[in-house]
């Protein structure tokens, strides 16, 4: 039959074309999840939208095939593909049980777990979590892996479930719970796009998952396409637009906060360690000509006192010889963490590194500016001493509270030296009566912290002990024990000197600047007190000082 009519022709022709091209193009059902965003989730105008759905689109484009999207819960999603009501799922975590349950693709990305806390909250950081003795409540997805993982972690997690993260973060941000633990490309996306500001990320990601697309087992042709499909998107580059327009803004906020964050500590170490050093090298040049001065007047005006003047202007030029070695040690000291620094930003600068290995090296990069800061802080603390410029808050000081409180920090160190089977203790006296000390309390936990570390990091085996004893006329004496390697007789009298390392390189490869037991020794003498040691080479240690006892009758702070 032949049509007069030209246009009853064309559409006739037109539905005859339909029909073979909807024949003989494929179609492919996908089930996705309708509120796991930004992967895939339903928005306000009822689209399923996301990150895999974008990805599901582009295959069906380089792949010729006609995608039918449908959106369900979890649970009807898995039911579908079993049932063959679905031939893809297009984002699901590799486990263990699924391996013998799907056919999974290549990863479409790594996953990444993070805390989130609210800024005001009393968990500030990840070390907040697995340090803290109180009770926390941390709120996750009821997942079989995340409470694996957080039993694991600490004994003293709460966990609270919720039926979705959103729910979760809300409940978060209502000021319920200390945390959350969900994924982080998930928290990032929920917190910006519902305004959750009082929310934020801490520590580094953990809990690293593959993320992959599911079809049922056996249906080894279609995720061999799927496979292929993917390899087409990677290499056209339609992958990285996908992943840009979802991830990107996320990540390039992230990124630029903490490049300005390492831009700033970096750019502040140079400033303060040129200051430090002009001004240290300028207050020893002063100090041998003043020196050399006197020692002049000296020998023209006492003859007969020519053995001390010897000894003086020996010490004067000891001192010059100071000035080169300060500027040789920090050379060397400062070298190392800022090469750290250095070479690890450009990594940072590669745009082919992982994001896992980005936040490993900005991870380096801060544990760097920790070291040069800490540098930075004895360099002005000797600084401070030798021009006698050091302010000290001479106060009464209860040495059994001050000290009782410093038990919990250095069985923290013990655990960061990995040294937790060393027996550490505090020793005060059977009678204390209340006594005090005139000291500053802040000075004071200095000094007991750089002996007690310098105690547990050369004892590898026995005990650390710390106390005071009993008030002897004037004064309060407090010791440092341990069972380390002990000090060789011949390094007794200068172990108190500046750059001496009491490291003997076998038993400590990173012995510092040699700053600690010189400001330690300052600090005690400036607030009246004296300090000495007793050794015995390969039975340990113990580091005595004294500080004045507060007399409450003799009103002694006036």
């Amino acid at each position: 039959m032949i049509f007069r009519n030209p246009r009853i022709t064309l559409f006739a022709i037109s539905l005859f074309l339909a029909c073979q091209v909807s024949a003989t193009t494929p179609v492919l059902r996908v089930t996705c999840d309708e509120s796991y965003p930004p992967f895939q989730y339903v928005d306000q105008s009822g689209k399923p939208v996301g990150f895999d759905i974008d990805l599901v689109k582009s295959l069906g484009v380089v792949m010729g095939w006609d995608i039918e999207i449908n959106t369900a819960p979890w649970y009807k999603m898995v039911s579908d593909l079993e049932n063959n009501q679905a031939d893809l799922i297009p984002g699901m975590y590799v486990k263990a049980d699924r391996l013998t349950t799907y056919e999974l693709s290549t990863p479409i990305l790594v996953s990444f777990h993070s805390f989130f806390v609210r800024n005001n909250g009393r968990v500030r950081s990840y070390n907040d979590i697995i340090t803290s003795t109180d009770k926390l409540s941390i709120i996750i997805y009821n997942s079989q892996v995340l409470r694996e993982y957080l039993e694991q972690l600490s004994p003293n997690i709460q966990m609270i479930y919720v039926e979705n993260n959103l729910k979760g973060l809300q409940l978060l941000a209502s000021g319920k719970g200390d945390a959350m633990l969900l994924p982080k490309h998930v928290g990032m996306f929920l917190v910006e796009n519902n305004k959750l500001t009082n929310l934020k990320s801490v520590g580094l990601p953990v809990l690293p998952r593959d993320y992959v697309m599911a079809v049922k087992k056996g249906n080894t042709d279609l995720i061999n396409e799927v496979n292929k499909g993917l390899a087409i998107l990677q290499e056209t580059g339609q992958y990285d637009e996908i992943y840009n327009k979802w991830f990107g803004s996320l990540e390039r906020d992230q990124s630029l906060s903490k490049w300005l964050r390492i831009t700033l500590v970096v750019v502040g170490i140079v400033l303060v360690l040129l200051i430090a050093s002009v001004g240290y090298s300028r207050l020893l040049r002063r100090q041998v000509k003043r020196n050399t001065m006197e020692l002049n007047l000296k020998i023209q005006e006492l003859a007969e006192a020519q053995e001390q003047l010897q000894e003086e202007k020996e010490r004067a030029v000891r001192t010059d010889r100071l000035k080169s070695a300060f500027l040789a040690n920090m050379s060397h000291e400062i070298r190392t963490p800022m090469n750290a620094i250095i070479g690890f930003s450009e990594l940072l600068a590669d745009p082919d590194i992982t994001r896992s290995e980005r936040e490993y090296y900005q991870s380096l990069v801060n544990v760097n500016s920790e070291v040069l800061l800490n540098l930075i802080n004895d360099i002005i603390d000797i600084s401070k001493i030798e021009a006698r410029q050091l302010t000290l808050r001479i106060e009464p000081t209860d040495p059994s509270v001050l000290l009782s409180d410093m038990l919990p920090v250095f069985q923290h160190e013990l655990k960061n030296k990995r040294k937790e089977h060393l027996i550490l203790s505090y020793l005060p006296p059977e009678w204390n009566n209340e006594q005090l000390v005139l000291s500053d309390p802040h000075r004071l936990r200095q000094i007991v912290t750089n002996l007690v570390v310098n105690a547990i990091k050369f004892t590898n085996e026995g005990f650390v002990s710390f106390g005071f004893l009993r008030a002897e006329g004037d004064a309060v004496k407090f010791f440092v024990r341990d069972s380390g390697y002990g000090i060789p007789p011949d390094k007794l009298e200068t172990v108190f000197d500046r750059f001496h390392q009491l490291g003997q390189g076998k038993h400590d490869k990173q012995s510092g600047a040699g700053l600690g037991l010189s400001i330690t020794s300052g600090l005690i003498e400036l607030m009246g007190g004296k300090i000495w040691v007793e050794s015995e080479l390969g039975k340990g240690s113990t580091f005595w000082f004294s500080l004045p006892l507060y007399k409450k009758d003799l009103n002694t702070l006036n």
